[in-house]
């Protein structure tokens, strides 16, 4: 089978890239043909692990890219064309790839795996400025709510239309990973999200921790930049 892992970053950015890169190295043992797709944002600062890459870039201006990146919508289209995979694993595109390439989806059966809260959500958070949790449906609330400067806001809903409108068309099936993702989109998504399967990620294998030697000892962190050391007797944690 061959498989087309698609995601915004290259690079070992977060848990979510870790689990596009350990996906397709099990893919990969099982006898599978896969790709991964992503941006050379980032690329600075450490190495792409991508099998095909277009442009990205973290500058303030991202914002417009996140909105429409024509050029990744033309890279993916000669992937697909030269690829064919028999399914595409989407797992973060509104943060660089933009809904753009959505519309080269429309004829290949994709999944859209959902590892936070960013196709609800500008911030990807759904925490308001203060610390809160947020009630409100995104929209102009994410200004009005401090979430979002003025410069960001005009660009980002653009991206929401964009992606309400092809997404259901693109995504055949959608997956969250976790239940509280789940709980999320179908509080606050569109129709196309308000039914996500929920499949956890896998783990590799590691062997287990040797027992530990002597009185263990337990750190706390407080204020960044300190921590203490203290016995289980007086633990305060």
């Amino acid at each position: 089978m061959r498989v087309l892992l698609v995601t915004d970053y290259g690079y070992l950015a977060g848990g979510a890239e870790v689990i596009v890169f350990l996906l397709r190295d099990a893919l990969l043992q099982r006898g599978h043909e896969v790709k991964v797709f992503s941006t050379s944002a980032g690329s600075a600062q450490a190495q792409i692990l991508a099998d095909e890459v277009c442009f990205g870039s973290t500058s303030r201006w991202r914002t417009l890219l996140q909105a429409a990146n024509p050029l990744a919508a033309l890279r993916l289209r000669s992937l697909l064309r030269a690829f064919r995979p028999h399914v595409v694993h989407v797992s973060l595109y509104l943060t660089q790839l933009s809904p753009l390439i959505l519309r080269e989806l429309r004829d290949s059966p994709t999944i859209y795996y959902a590892q936070w809260y960013r196709a609800i959500c500008p911030v990807g958070s759904r925490l308001l400025p203060g610390g809160q949790a947020c009630p409100h449906q995104p929209g102009l609330a994410c200004y009005r709510q401090g979430c979002l400067p003025l410069r960001d806001h005009a660009p980002l809903a653009l991206q929401r239309r964009l992606d309400h409108h092809w997404a259901p068309q693109a995504f055949d099936q959608v997956m969250a990973i976790s239940h509280a993702v789940a709980a999320e989109l179908r509080a606050y998504g569109p129709a196309y999200l308000r039914n996500p399967l929920v499949c956890h990620p896998g783990t590799p294998l590691v062997e287990p921790r040797a027992e530990m030697d002597g009185r263990p000892s337990v750190i706390s962190a407080g204020q960044i930049g300190r921590a203490h050391v203290c016995t289980p007797s007086h633990a305060n944690i």
